[in-house]
């Protein structure tokens, strides 16, 4: 199944963070039959590549766009959605196997951010798996771009960066922190830049290979749910 048919209408950055998204929920190896819940699906990108690997798959959000629709019936029904909104999900405690929390938390005001990543604890079981990717307010992407745009951010109606510091504290007793990387914003080559294509090649190589993730666009955690 083809999840990039629109690629060219992704930004670089964008791309590989779907990319690394789905190779950390590849990484995990769950079982087939282990129930997924994708948080904040949005247009259900990461949803539809958990349906073809899960066959009891949930897709949660504060409303079912057209393109969730479209996706949901290209999944053959896998997928069924659920309105709701964070902090608060309309779930059992225990009922997944594995969350898929990507690109939310920053559209939380701070006041919610912990009491989300507790709710996300709540409904994943004793040692069920998280997958989180948030972007990351002191790269050096990032700084660069707040001193020549004065703390542009993005476009969303709310912009609340976590620091990884920050973050790995919010998991606390929680969570079991398996895994953790960056991945870092390099241009895709054009007929101009041409050399970028290798610079594109390390920052690739830096992000597999586990490096300096404090300093990367985006951040990405594989967590472990602990409980007694």
């Amino acid at each position: 199944m083809d999840f990039f048919r629109d690629a060219e209408r992704l930004s670089y950055d964008n791309l590989e963070r779907y990319e690394v998204v789905f190779s950390l929920i590849r990484s995990i190896g769950a079982a087939v039959n282990s129930k997924v819940l994708d948080v904040g699906a949005g247009g259900g990108r990461i949803s539809l590549f958990l349906s073809t690997l899960f066959s009891d798959v949930t897709a949660c959000d504060i409303v079912e766009t057209e393109l969730m629709k479209t996706r949901r019936r290209e999944s053959g029904g896998t997928i069924r959605f659920i309105q709701a909104r964070l902090p608060k999900l309309p779930f059992a405690d225990s009922e997944f196997d594995l969350v898929v929390f990507s690109e939310v938390l920053d559209h939380l005001e701070t006041q919610e951010q912990l009491a989300a990543i507790m709710e996300i604890w709540r409904v994943t079981r004793k040692d069920g798996y998280v997958v989180l990717s948030t972007p990351n307010p002191r790269s050096i992407y990032q700084i660069f771009w707040e001193r020549i745009f004065r703390g542009a951010r993005g476009n969303q109606p709310v912009e609340n960066w976590v620091k990884p510091q920050d973050l790995i504290g919010m998991f606390n007793e929680r969570f079991d922190l398996l895994s953790r990387c960056g991945s870092f914003y390099i241009p895709p080559p054009s007929s101009i830049f041409c050399r970028l294509s290798v610079i594109r090649k390390i920052s690739e190589a830096v992000r597999k290979a586990g490096k300096i993730p404090n300093l990367g666009l985006y951040q990405y955690y594989v967590l472990q749910a602990k409980k007694g």
